[in-house]
């Protein structure tokens, strides 16, 4: 037994000696002062809130999650279209927190998947800021007998800040019962 509480002690001092080994008078060690803290977990609320997977939220990415009315042409109409959301309207996170509101649409074939074209447009009233933009760009859809869907992450949009003009790209996600995602980066 002893040879045991002695193989435990020796492997507590390894384990000590690994972990102070990078605690050198070089290391680049920064405190949070103040604040820092609270706003580092209010980013990552942010980013969890809005729906979207990724926790890493870029401070200069708005993020729109909401719903409207969408239609399905596969379930309403039996036969290919387009799909529409309309009235979209939610919550906008990043430089810009408020609310938005939107528009999308894709073209499907049922029962399949492919390419399409996504375009739509957004407004996003933020205090005393008013932003409104289009976004288009090619991606893939899905298309079953309940529920038709489309996703990029190669969308590019174009947008005015109080009147300046700002572009980038977007990735976004859109389903025919309404479900609206859009992610622009760098505004």
């Amino acid at each position: 037994m002893n040879t045991l509480n002695l193989r435990c002690r020796a492997l507590s001092v390894c384990a000590a000696v690994v972990f102070l080994a990078g605690c050198s008078s070089a290391a680049n060690v920064t405190p949070m002062r103040g604040n820092a803290f609270a706003q580092s977990a209010n980013q990552a609320d942010r980013s969890i809130d809005s729906g979207f997977a990724d926790v890493r939220h870029h401070p200069k990415q708005e993020d729109l999650n909401g719903n409207g009315t969408g239609g399905n042409p596969c379930v309403d109409h039996g036969r290919a279209g387009g799909v529409e959301i309309k009235n979209a309207s939610g919550k906008a996170r990043g430089p810009y927190p408020g609310t938005f509101t939107g528009s999308a649409g894709f073209h499907v074939i049922c029962e399949g998947s492919g390419k399409t074209e996504i375009s739509g447009g957004f407004a996003i009233t933020s205090g005393p800021h008013s932003i409104t933009g289009t976004f288009t760009g090619v991606g893939t859809y899905f298309c079953g007998t309940h529920q038709c869907s489309a996703s990029s992450n190669t969308l590019a949009y174009g947008a005015s800040i109080d009147g300046d003009p700002v572009s980038g790209s977007a990735s976004g996600f859109f389903n025919a019962i309404g479900v609206y995602q859009l992610e622009l980066k760098h505004l």
